[in-house]
C-alpha cells in the first residue's frame, strides 16, 4: 500500500473513532440527565400534603376533590359529605324523655274488684304527640292492668288503674316499658281495708254556689241549688281505706250535732281515686262535658253517692271530714270558704294545692266552671284503665 493510501485509511478510522466516541458521549449525558430527574421529582405516592394540594390546585380540583371550576364536581347521586343520615334526628332535638319511675311505693289493692291508680314518671316533658308507655301485669289473672298509657304532651307523668282481679299472698309485679328501659312496681293484695289516718282522705273540690241556669253538675238534667252541690274527696293513702261511718258537716250541721251525709257500709276508696258526695241523686243525662261518662252511679272517673242535702251556704261556710258521726270523732279534714262566685273552688294542683276558684286555677278547663269526679284540667284521675 502506498504512503498516500495509508494515510487516507488512518484518517477514515480516526474519524470513524470520533464519531462513535461522540455516540457514547451523548447516551452517557441522557442517562445522567434521566437519572437526575428521577431522583429530584418524587412519585404520587410521594408527594406531601401540601404538594398534592397544590398540584390539584393547579389542575383545577382542590384538596377536597371537588373541581375548583365547577360548585359540585360530585356524581348525581352522591351524598353531601356532610349530610346526617336519613333517620338521624336534627341536632338541635331534644332526646326522647327516658322513664324513670312508677309508683308508688309500698301500695296496694284491695282483692276481688278493688282498683288504685299508679303513674309513670318521665324525666322531661312528652313531646306534642306525647308518650305511650306499656303496661304489663306479671301476674294479669290476680292484677289486671291496661296495656299502656299515654302521657299528654308536656307532662311528666301519666295515671293508670289497676284492679285486684284474684288472691294472692304475695306481691304482684307491674311493668311500664319505654324503648329506653323497663321500670317494675309491687302491688300487695290485701284481703281487707282499714280505716283512715289524717292526711290519707284530702276534699279536692267544693261547689256550693249554684248558678241560677246551667249549673247541672249531678248530670239529672235540671239546675237545683242544693242537689247539684257536691264535694269531691280523694285518697293519699297507699293502702284502700274503709269509709263506712265517715261523715260530712256544714257549719250549721256542725252547730247542731247531725252531719249532712254518713258513708254507708261497705264503701271503700282505693289508693289515689275520687268519690264525690252530691246534695241529691245523680242522674245519665250526658249534656254537659262533665257528664260525658255519668251513669247514675258515676259522675267524671269517680264513684258518686247521694246526700238528702248538704246545705252549703253560698254566702261562706266551712265543711268537716270526720272519721265518725259524732263530733267527738277525729277531723280529718276541714275546709272554709268565703261567699261564692256561680262556680266550685279547687285545690291547684289537684291533690295537694290551696284552694281558688276554678276560673283562677292554671290549667283549669275553660268549658266548665266545676269538674266533678275529674283534674280541674276536665281530664280523668286514670288516663287508662284495665278492661
Amino acid at each position: 500500500m502506498s504512503g498516500a493510501a495509508c494515510r487516507a485509511g488512518r484518517s477514515a478510522l480516526a474519524a470513524l473513532f470520533l464519531a462513535m466516541l461522540v455516540v457514547a458521549c451523548a447516551q452517557g449525558a441522557i442517562g445522567s440527565l434521566d437519572s437526575g430527574v428521577g431522583d429530584a421529582s418524587p412519585g404520587p405516592d410521594e408527594l406531601s400534603t401540601d404538594a398534592r394540594t397544590e398540584t390539584r390546585s393547579d389542575s383545577g380540583i382542590d384538596a377536597g376533590g371537588k373541581d375548583a371550576g365547577r360548585p359540585d364536581a360530585r356524581p348525581p347521586d352522591a351524598a353531601p359529605v356532610d349530610a346526617a343520615p336519613p333517620d338521624a334526628a336534627p341536632p338541635d332535638a331534644a332526646p326522647p324523655p327516658r322513664l324513670i319511675g312508677i309508683g308508688p311505693e309500698a301500695v296496694s289493692v284491695l282483692e276481688l274488684g278493688g282498683t288504685a291508680i299508679l303513674s309513670v314518671a318521665l324525666d322531661n316533658p312528652a313531646p306534642p304527640e306525647g308518650v305511650i308507655v306499656s303496661l304489663r301485669s306479671l301476674a294479669p289473672a290476680i292484677l289486671a292492668v291496661p296495656t299502656s298509657v299515654r302521657v299528654r304532651p308536656g307532662d311528666t307523668a301519666g295515671a293508670f288503674r289497676v284492679r285486684g282481679d284474684g288472691l294472692s299472698a304475695e306481691p304482684v309485679g307491674v311493668t311500664a316499658s319505654l324503648p329506653s328501659g323497663d321500670k317494675t312496681l309491687l302491688v300487695g293484695i290485701v284481703s281487707s281495708a282499714g280505716p283512715p289516718l289524717v292526711g290519707d282522705l284530702i276534699i279536692n273540690e267544693v261547689f256550693y254556689d249554684v248558678p241560677v241556669s246551667g249549673g247541672d253538675a249531678n248530670c239529672d238534667g235540671t239546675t237545683s241549688d242544693d242537689d247539684d252541690e257536691f264535694v269531691e274527696i280523694v285518697s293519699r293513702a297507699k293502702n284502700p281505706v274503709r269509709l263506712d261511718g265517715l261523715s260530712l258537716w256544714d257549719e250549721a250541721a256542725w252547730s247542731s250535732g247531725a252531719p249532712r251525709f254518713t258513708f254507708p257500709s261497705g264503701a271503700v276508696l282505693g289508693p289515689g281515686e275520687a268519690i264525690l258526695v252530691y246534695g241529691g241523686p245523680t242522674g245519665t243525662t250526658r249534656t254537659k262535658p262533665w257528664c260525658s261518662g255519668s251513669d247514675g252511679k258515676h259522675v267524671g272517673d269517680a264513684v258518686a253517692l247521694s246526700a238528702s242535702s248538704l246545705g252549703l251556704s253560698n254566702s261562706g261556710d266551712t265543711v268537716r271530714l270526720t272519721l265518725g258521726s259524732a263530733k267527738t270523732s277525729a277531723v280529718l279534714e276541714t275546709v272554709s270558704f268565703a261567699a261564692g262566685e256561680d262556680q266550685s273552688i279547687t285545690r291547684s294542683p289537684d291533690m295537694s294545692g290551696d284552694f281558688t276558684v276554678h276560673g283562677s286555677a292554671p290549667g283549669h278547663a275553660i268549658d266548665r266552671k266545676w269538674t266533678p269526679g275529674t283534674l280541674l284540667s276536665g281530664a280523668n284521675f286514670s288516663a287508662a284503665s284495665p278492661d
